[in-house]
C-alpha cells in the first residue's frame, strides 16, 4: 500500500469522538488523533546507529533524539529535527501520504526561490534609491501594520485545527530527512555534503507516546534500518527555521 487515503480532522469534534472505539488497552482514553500530540522530545534506539559507533570504538548505545516542532506553513506535513550524535543530523519532515510530502518539498522550494529573488530586489531598491529623496506614504504603513501580525497568529491556529492523515488505526508518517553524515564513511572519512533520504513513522496510537519505523541512508548503506522511540516530553508548537537544499544527494 504506497498510498493512504487522507482524512480532514478537526480539533473542534474531538470531544465527539472520545468512546469504545477511543478507548484502548487497559481501559485509557486512547482518544481522536489530535496533531499536537505528537509534539514533543523522543529519545530515539536504533541498533544501526551503534552498530556504527561500535565500529568507530565509540561508547554510545546508538541513542539519538527526536524533535517534532511543529506544522509547516502549508499545515500538511511536521518539522523537526533528528540528531544521532556521531552518526548523522538533520531537518525532517513528516506527511500523511508521498504525495503530501511531495507537495510540502515542492513548497519549499518555492519558498527558496522567492526568498533569493527578495534579497535580489531589496539589493536592488537599495542601490536605486540612494540617490532619491525618501517620501513619507502613512496610508500605506497603516495598512501594512498589524495585518500581517493578524493573518499570521489565524494562519497558525487554522493549521493545528486540520491536519491530514492517513485513514489506518494509528497515526503512520512519510518521513524525509536531509543534513549530514557524521561518521566516517570507509575510506572517505567524514562526508561533506548535505544528505537527504527517507524513512517511515508509526505511532502506537493517537496518544502518540511511543513509535516504531524504519530510516534510510545510502551513505551509510542503511536500506530501511529499524528505529524505535518513546517520548520524554510534551511541549507546544516551536518555531524552527528549516533548512532545506533542493540539490542535495539522496
Amino acid at each position: 500500500m504506497d498510498d493512504w487515503q487522507d482524512t480532514a480532522f478537526s480539533n473542534r469534534h474531538v470531544h465527539n469522538r472520545i468512546g469504545k472505539q477511543g478507548r484502548g488497552k487497559g481501559g485509557k482514553a486512547n482518544g481522536a488523533f489530535n496533531i499536537q500530540r505528537t509534539l514533543g522530545t523522543y529519545e530515539v534506539k536504533c541498533a544501526a546507529a551503534a552498530k556504527v559507533l561500535r565500529s568507530a570504538a565509540s561508547d554510545s548505545q546508538g541513542l539519538g533524539s527526536l524533535e517534532i516542532y511543529t506544522l509547516n506553513d502549508l499545515g500538511n506535513a511536521l518539522i523537526g529535527e533528528l540528531n544521532m550524535p556521531g552518526v548523522l543530523n538533520g531537518t525532517v519532515l513528516m506527511a500523511g501520504s508521498r504525495k503530501t510530502m511531495k507537495i510540502a518539498i515542492e513548497h519549499l522550494r518555492a519558498e527558496e526561490s522567492e526568498s533569493e529573488n527578495s534579497e535580489v530586489d531589496e539589493a536592488a531598491t537599495h542601490d536605486g534609491s540612494l540617490d532619491r529623496p525618501e517620501v513619507d506614504n502613512d496610508d500605506d504603513q497603516g495598512f501594512g501594520a498589524g495585518s500581517d501580525d493578524i493573518d499570521d497568529e489565524s494562519t497558525s491556529h487554522d493549521h493545528f485545527d486540520e491536519f491530514e492523515k492517513n485513514s489506518f488505526r494509528s497515526p503512520k508518517f512519510w518521513l524525509k530527512w536531509q543534513g549530514q553524515v557524521t561518521a566516517k564513511v570507509g575510506d572517505d572519512g567524514v562526508i561533506d555534503e548535505m544528505v537527504t533520504d527517507s524513512g517511515y513513522l508509526v505511532f502506537s496510537g493517537n496518544t502518540c507516546e511511543r513509535f516504531n519505523g524504519t530510516l534510510s541512508c545510502s551513505k551509510l548503506d542503511w536500506h530501511n534500518v529499524k528505529i524505535t522511540g518513546f517520548k520524554l516530553r510534551s511541549k507546544p508548537a516551536r518555531d524552527f527555521d528549516v533548512q532545506w537544499v533542493h540539490d542535495a544527494e539522496g
